[in-house]
């Protein structure tokens, strides 16, 4: 013990970078020499600590603001209007298979030399094109008239064109089991208005109860307002994949089912 205190208070580092880092690094010295039960010697303890002062430090502590990392108001009010909205948006391709088949033209597209699924697809296809589009201009209008910030325009291509993919895949799933346009319209805003508030489009999940907050993770809504959130604190693509993911799963899965069911829609 009095060998590890004498290094503790005679051992001097070149040039310490703080106070605390030159404290640990005599506490680490101080430590290893009074285990092993050495006499004191300078020039060893020296060595040791230079050897400690060089290596990388095994904690890094760092100060931050809790609003770093999350959007601001601005952003985050646009973002949630703007998944809301999506849903709507991405309803007028799947929508119009019913629609067609209600007035008969669906029937005259299928007696052309055109295959059913191709049909389907370029449904689905406009979908996806109306809701991403719709997505990029609330993005847009919010960034140039509101001073909202986003964060890495790449991440957020990126999240506009996955939750454009969800909403597509849900309101194609919806379609498949709609026996008419006007009940999938209303399945559809049904569907879309319970999403967004247990998604947490209307109110952060911050403030919510625990219970809803831990449901909201089923939601497309939350996973996208999670995205957001992400960027505000900085970073691209990679702080976002697990929303990526999570919304890209949602669209490929419903999206599926959907086209199977509504393959009963253009089958001659």
């Amino acid at each position: 013990a009095g060998s590890a205190q004498d290094f503790l208070t005679t051992l001097r580092l070149p040039n310490p970078t703080s106070t605390l880092r030159a404290t640990a690094v005599q506490v680490a010295v101080g430590t290893v020499m009074a285990a092993a039960g050495a006499s004191p010697d300078p020039a060893l303890a020296a060595e040791l600590a230079r050897e400690a002062a060089a290596a990388p430090a095994p904690i890094a502590v760092t100060t931050g603001e809790t609003a770093d990392r999350s959007a601001s108001s601005k952003t985050f009010y646009g973002a949630s209007m703007a998944v809301l909205f999506v849903f709507f948006a991405a309803q007028f391709g799947v929508l119009g298979l019913l629609a067609e088949r209600r007035n008969g033209t669906l029937a005259r597209m299928l007696a052309a030399p055109i295959a059913p699924a191709t049909i389907l697809l370029g449904k689905v296809l406009v979908s996806l094109v109306v809701a991403s589009i719709s997505m990029t201009v609330i993005v847009l209008a919010t960034t140039l008239l509101m001073g909202a910030d986003w964060g890495d325009p790449l991440a957020v291509a990126a999240l506009v064109l996955a939750v454009a993919l969800a909403a597509t895949g849900i309101a194609t799933l919806i379609v498949g089991f709609a026996k008419n346009e006007e009940q999938a319209g209303s399945f559809i805003a049904v569907v879309a208005m319970t999403l967004a508030v247990f998604g947490g489009s209307f109110f952060r999940m911050s403030q919510a109860p625990e219970g809803l907050a831990v449901l909201s993770v089923l939601t497309p809504h939350a996973w996208f307002l999670r995205g957001i959130d992400d960027l505000a604190g900085g970073g691209g693509i990679a702080v976002v994949a697990p929303s990526l993911l999570v919304l890209t799963a949602v669209g490929l899965v419903t999206g599926g089912i959907g086209l199977l069911r509504a393959r009963q829609v253009v089958t001659p």
